[in-house]
């Protein structure tokens, strides 16, 4: 019987990533067999073994959105020898989709001080225009004296890919009314 080992954190950058993807490889050149899965939108354990994937090539979203088998999501790898299940930026929208929606009754509240009922207020949403900017990068990325170098040189290629698939990004909320 195989044991399972999840590294999990809600914060950011405590090291979760590189102790999976260490002690994935350390068990595996003691010959113990392992499959890493990858369930970070931004794949950085799928490029951090070495494993690249196309956009269409199934991904762990695959099985949890599309149920594919995710047998059928495995690639093995000879460097470290482990086996993946890949992980792409799709996986970020998974959330959305995997929501279960029901029908509810909404009671409305009312405000203490005013006695007067709370309702939400929609204002217009303001958005920065990525594409403007993501272009300018990628125009000084074609340019050999003006660009980012990457090591390794893989993290190059997403880069370009993100800002190539770049939307506009929301900074305005929601509020509510009487609070």
């Amino acid at each position: 019987m195989g044991k399972i080992i999840a590294i999990a954190n809600q914060k950011g950058g405590v090291g979760k990533t590189t102790t999976c993807i260490n002690i994935a490889a350390g068990l595996a050149y003691l010959n113990s067999k392992v499959l890493l899965v990858d369930f970070d939108p931004q794949g950085n354990a799928t490029q951090g073994v070495g494993c690249t994937i196309n956009m269409n090539e199934p991904t762990i979203y695959d099985s949890l959105i599309n149920n594919l088998p995710i047998g059928e999501t495995i690639r093995h790898l000879q460097t470290p020898p482990i086996d993946i299940v890949p992980s792409n930026i799709n996986l970020a929208g998974a959330d959305l989709q995997l929501v279960k929606i029901e029908e509810i009754e909404h009671s409305v509240g009312f405000s203490e001080r005013t006695d007067t009922m709370v309702e939400p207020y929609l204002s217009k949403q303001w958005f920065v225009k990525m594409k403007p900017l993501a272009d300018d990068v990628l125009k000084h990325q074609e340019n050999e004296d003006t660009k980012i170098n990457f090591y390794p040189k893989r993290f190059e290629k997403t880069f370009t890919g993100w800002l190539e698939d770049i939307e506009d990004w929301c900074i305005s909320r929601q509020l509510w009314w009487g609070h």
